[in-house]
């Protein structure tokens, strides 16, 4: 969030009616009638009561105990920082915070149920709350700010004055750098597109600092308590859906452990203190920041991302810590411990930060290692005197206690220790803000892990479909066809049917991993977890069966059960009987049936398909056109000696007999197995070591200038770079020819991509073979759907 309440313990999620009530809003969603006086009196502990929960039909499906404080997308246009805004562009000093929270609450009260302008949301995206002005501005007893003082009290209700007097004491606003730099480190994971939720927005600075290429491929939701902060974000983001009220009162449906409320990332700076939410449906209380963890991660669709700026106390917590929970359902990607300085030049206040990545992952299919770490017990270990007065002891998570000290070190700035009511960690950094943005940016691009095939092949962020094709899926003792599933459009963003729709686009003759699973694509089928087995059966020509040849005697016993069970996928018959050898004169019938893969051998397959992944990501980077993109392509070489370290270390070389005969049948298995080195020692030993591909790209960019002398040659040129459709590249290498002449000259050789179309409303094209790939029935469709809109 963009502000951090102490109050969210005393809070209430009721509303007076007042001059900021906005209009209820004809909500289409299904909504449970949930009084707040349901709420225990007591202020430590919240409850989230789910028993009169009633289910909806859409997704993502809230429930909503008070409809008014549900803001549906509205007309107007979102709010976003100008690219070179930084925190100068907010308020400094705590003259000018007054006055341009003043100036903010002025403006709302001023609209109303009214639109806000663009000038209008420019004063109101300047509301910084009230953090760090306990002493100056809510303390009557002083004569600074008396009559801005007086002018608040008039302008809002006794309820919203004291929320935002107890909030001056924690609350504090984020520096839109680092958000940028949260946003960078998401994009490099992949997302594109997709649905994203902020649980404590604040005003909103997340959705502020989003990155360009996501403000038209995204549905944002945002959740915030604070009255004045969550009206001022309903104004700033007109297209949003957000809440006005605690995280824990909205009830967001979740279908499955899995596949949770269907949101691709949940990115937010969470609220932390010593509050405890109560969760009805564990009956547990958590602290705060936990629980915000928790409920997030249960909320994401699995492999989804977790983004959030939380308490260093989240890690460093020796007694009941929530980390085996959390890691129970995600993997650590890693972090950066930011310096207490960060969030001074804005809140007044200094507080030790952690900027932290999870990837929900529900059947435990990934391992980056970086559990292990934030799981061992915290020890105490001695840093200097933040006064200089000899060395003080502190529980450090172990996960910022390696490496300290040094340039890999993931603390930004050196670890002191303060007394305060006992000890308290102090990080130190000695430069200016930027420099430390900058450093925060390096780190997260070096340091975290970037998600490797498993996000990929998830489907995140896309819109979901089902094909009406047939295709089976076979295996784990399952045999079912598209056409027999029965689409279900009342959930068509389900994990299911993204697997349908992924299906189609699997390559043929490789491993594919989807939610966990491994499978195999043929001409007419998909492996699921399971290998193909063919057992060659010899029948006489009478057409009783004789024998079962050579085949070992434990295949023999798989066919049994499978033809028991009715699961042989299908008997390929000779044309003619075998004219020598034992079996002259009977007819060979070969039965091919799927064999589920061991739980080691399935996780070999997934380990060499991530190794592949990762190392298609580099090739691409070599030849596309930002192969002089050194920071990309070296945060690539590292990402893949990562997932090959671990593999190896796990299962030993890529070309040991038992990988080499498990990944044979993938047509780039023979590219997975180049990555390694021969080598043969005085001995004569064979061993296999980490090829050059690890060390350095491999791919050299041309230099050389490249002609086309038509718009069909300057297409291939541009295809063959992995430019797609490049209209500015085509008319480089062909004699500056005008894009509408290329386009008319290439005729029907390129297509109008019409999903993306239909999305942004910018034309954009793809060669005709793309277009002609995947799912074929569907893009024709959206073409005549955009031919009426234009026709209308």
């Amino acid at each position: 969030m963009s502000l951090t309440k102490s109050f969210y313990s005393v809070k209430n999620t009721s509303h007076e009616t007042s001059a900021f009530d906005t209009a209820k809003s004809n909500d289409s969603i299904s909504v449970a009638t949930t009084s707040t006086n349901d709420l225990p009196s007591s202020n430590s502990v919240y409850r989230e009561d789910r028993t009169k929960a009633a289910s909806a039909p859409s997704v993502p499906q809230f429930k909503d105990n008070v409809s008014r404080t549900h803001y549906e997308p509205q007309e107007g246009v979102n709010f976003y920082l100008p690219a070179d805004a930084g925190i100068d562009y907010f308020p400094q000093s705590k003259a000018e915070k007054v006055s341009a929270n003043l100036q903010a609450i002025r403006t709302l009260k001023k609209l109303g149920n009214a639109p806000a302008t663009r000038g209008d949301q420019v004063i109101l995206s300047k509301y910084v709350g009230w953090g760090g002005l306990a002493n100056d501005f809510f303390d009557t007893a002083t004569p600074s700010f008396a009559k801005e003082r007086e002018e608040l009290q008039s302008l809002v209700t006794e309820k919203q004055y004291n929320a935002m007097r107890a909030s001056s004491l924690t609350a504090y606003y984020t520096d839109p750098g680092i958000c940028r730099a949260m946003w960078d480190k998401v994009i490099s994971d992949g997302l594109t597109s997709g649905n994203i939720l902020d649980p404590s927005m604040g005003t909103g600075m997340f959705f502020m600092t989003m990155p360009e290429a996501l403000r038209k491929t995204t549905k944002l939701y945002g959740v915030e308590l604070d009255d004045i902060s969550g009206r001022i974000a309903q104004k700033l983001f007109p297209k949003a859906h957000i809440w006005i009220k605690g995280f824990q009162d909205v009830d967001f449906t979740v279908k499955d452990n899995s596949r949770g409320a269907e949101f691709d990332l949940v990115i937010s700076n969470i609220p932390f203190g010593s509050t405890k939410i109560y969760d009805a449906e564990t009956d547990t209380a958590n602290a705060i920041h936990d629980y915000f963890v928790l409920k997030s991660l249960k909320l994401l669709r699995d492999y989804g991302e977790l983004a959030i700026i939380s308490s260093a106390y989240l890690l460093d917590k020796k007694v009941k810590s929530s980390l085996p929970e959390i890691c129970s359902h995600a993997e650590f990607l890693g972090g950066v411990r930011l310096p207490s300085s960060s969030f001074k030049k804005l809140a007044g206040t200094t507080v030790v930060s952690d900027v932290l990545f999870f990837e929900k992952d529900v059947k435990k299919t990934i391992d980056y290692g970086f559990n292990q770490e934030i799981l061992a017990p915290v020890q105490e270990h001695e840093f200097p005197a933040a006064n200089g007065n000899g060395k003080l002891s502190l529980s450090i998570n172990d996960f910022f206690w390696k490496n300290n000290g040094t340039m890999s070190s993931r603390v930004l700035g050196s670890i002191r220790v303060r007394r305060f009511h006992g000890t308290s960690i102090d990080v130190q950094y000695d430069a200016d803000n930027q420099a430390m943005l900058d450093d925060l940016g390096y780190k997260l691009k070096s340091d975290v892990i970037v998600k490797g095939a498993e996000f990929l092949t998830s489907n995140w962020g896309k819109q979901v479909k089902v094909e009406q094709e047939k295709l089976s899926v076979i295996g784990e003792g399952a045999s079912l066809t598209l056409t027999e599933t029965t689409p279900d459009t009342d959930n068509n963003n389900s994990a299911e049917h993204g697997l349908y729709n992924t299906m189609h686009e699997m390559p043929v003759f490789e491993f594919s991993m989807l939610n966990g699973d491994v499978y195999y694509k043929d001409v007419k089928a998909i492996l699921k977890n399971s290998s193909l087995n063919a057992i060659d059966l010899w029948y006489d020509n009478k057409g009783e069966f004789k024998s079962y040849g050579d085949a070992p005697k434990s295949t023999i016993e798989a066919y049994k059960q499978k033809k028991a069970a009715d699961e042989i996928i299908g008997v390929v018959i000779a044309e003619k009987p075998s004219q020598v050898g034992k079996h002259k004169g009977l007819r060979k019938h070969t039965a091919f049936f799927a064999m589920p893969y061991k739980k080691s051998e399935l996780a070999r397959i997934k380990g060499m398909i991530t190794i592949k992944e990762a190392y298609r990501k580099l090739i691409k980077l070599q030849t596309g056109r930002n192969a002089t993109d050194a920071d990309s392509l070296n945060r690539a070489i590292k990402n893949l000696n990562i997932v090959y370290d671990r593999f190896q270390s796990a299962y030993g070389s890529l070309n040991s007999s038992v990988n080499t005969r498990l990944f044979r049948d993938d047509n780039s298995a023979i590219l997975v197995q180049s990555l390694e080195d021969q080598e043969i020692d005085q001995n004569g030993e064979t061993s296999f070591v980490k090829g050059m591909a690890f060390d350095k790209p491999m791919i050299a960019q041309s230099t050389v200038k490249r002609k086309a002398g038509s718009a069909h040659d300057a297409l291939l040129l541009s295809l063959s770079e992995n430019r797609g459709v490049d209209f500015e590249f085509m008319s480089a290498v062909y004699g500056g020819k005008s894009k509408e002449s290329i386009i008319a000259e290439l005729g029907d050789e390129i297509v109008i991509d019409p999903e993306y179309y239909l999305e942004t409303g910018e034309l954009r094209y793809v060669d005709r073979d793309t277009f002609l790939s995947g799912d074929v029935l569907t893009k024709i469709d959206l073409v005549k759907e955009i031919v009426d809109q234009l026709s209308n």
